[in-house]
């Protein structure tokens, strides 16, 4: 599904998503906030370091590259 729609600042964009074929609004969950008028957010975790790699590489503080 492909939905125009205005920005605040008047530009037109194109909103790109699923149809909602199959949505059930059940209790606490969010199909059932965003019924109500709630924002759905998925939480993600942002840092994506890998300490293990981190630990690993304390060792090369001494490493020099003659």
């Amino acid at each position: 599904m492909i939905s125009e729609h205005i920005d605040p600042r008047g530009k037109l964009y194109y909103w790109i998503g699923e149809e909602r074929s199959g949505f059930r609004a059940e209790g606490g969950t969010d199909f059932e906030a965003i019924d109500e008028g709630f924002v759905s957010v998925t939480p993600m975790r942002s840092d994506l370091t890998n300490h293990l790699a981190l630990e690993g590489m304390r060792s090369w503080e001494d490493f020099t590259w003659d």
